[in-house]
C-alpha cells in the first residue's frame, strides 16, 4: 500500500509541476495522501490543500478552511478559515455551510475556541 501511495504522490507531483489545468486537482490528491498518511503529515496536507484551494478546488477550500480553524495548518486562523469555508459553501458544498454555521454560532456565543468538533 505504501508503494502505491508513493507512486501516486510521484505522479501527482509531476502533473502539479506542469502547472496545467489539472494542477489544483493534483495538489488536492497530494493533500489527501498526506491527510491519511499519519497525524504528523497534517501540516503537509494543509499546504497542498492551500495550493489546490487557491486554484479553485472546492473540496480543498473546505479542507484548508478546516485546517486553519482546527490548527493543523500550523496555526489557528479562524477568520481565514471561515473565508475559505465561505468560498466552498458559495460553490454549493453543504458540509462547508454546516461547519461555517456551527463555527459562527460558537463565536457569537462567546466561545474562545471555535474548533470544529467532528
Amino acid at each position: 500500500m505504501v508503494q502505491d501511495a508513493d507512486a501516486a504522490r510521484t505522479l501527482y507531483r509531476r502533473v502539479f509541476e506542469k502547472n496545467g489545468r489539472f494542477a489544483a486537482l493534483s495538489a488536492y490528491g497530494i493533500g489527501r495522501l498526506a491527510l491519511v498518511a499519519e497525524p504528523s503529515s497534517l501540516p503537509e496536507a494543509a499546504h497542498w490543500f492551500k495550493l489546490a484551494a487557491s486554484g479553485g478546488h472546492v473540496e480543498s477550500q473546505y479542507n484548508y478552511g478546516l485546517a486553519l480553524i482546527e490548527g493543523w495548518a500550523g496555526e489557528v486562523d479562524v477568520a481565514s478559515g471561515l473565508s475559505w469555508l465561505e468560498k466552498a459553501r458559495d460553490c454549493g458544498m453543504a458540509d462547508a455551510d454546516e461547519v461555517y454555521q456551527r463555527v459562527t454560532r460558537q463565536l457569537a456565543d462567546g466561545l474562545t475556541d471555535p474548533a470544529y468538533e467532528r
